[in-house]
């Protein structure tokens, strides 16, 4: 394996390890949208259904306190979520930049790879063309 060959595999190692952490990442986002999903279909059966259309609940507040908890609830998840965000944001950066870095070494190294290749023919044609040559004389 050549120096060309060394990097570009060194390259895709640090794009593929950098996108480790994004499944996890991205995994707890969706659980914190699903949550809060959850608690907006919460939120809506009772105002279809009615914590607020029942007597009892409104006089002892148990209205207001669920409603606070809801709020509060949100808050929390929101905040997490955009927390979680922007650590994602961080990390699709660096995934961004491991990725470009991995396609440009790729990119060299197959430009070398053609200009070998290339070398060779030209070598090989200048040898035919020496040898009929030759024969020829």
């Amino acid at each position: 394996m050549n120096r060309i060959e060394e990097l570009t595999s060194l390259m895709e190692a640090r794009y593929q390890r950098s996108q480790q952490p994004l499944k996890s990442i991205t995994s707890r986002e969706n659980q914190l949208r699903e949550e809060l999903k959850k608690l907006k279909l919460q939120l809506t059966s009772v105002h279809k259904h009615g914590l607020h259309d029942h007597r009892e609940m409104h006089l002892i507040g148990a209205d207001v306190a669920w409603e606070k908890w809801v709020e509060k609830t949100r808050k929390a998840l929101n905040l997490e979520l955009a927390t979680v965000l922007a650590e994602k944001q961080k990390h699709l950066t660096s995934v961004k930049n491991n990725f470009g870095k991995f396609k440009a070494v790729e990119t060299i190294a197959l430009q070398v790879e053609l200009n070998t290749k290339l070398q060779t023919q030209e070598t090989q044609l200048e040898q035919t063309i020496a040898f009929a040559t030759s024969r020829l004389q």
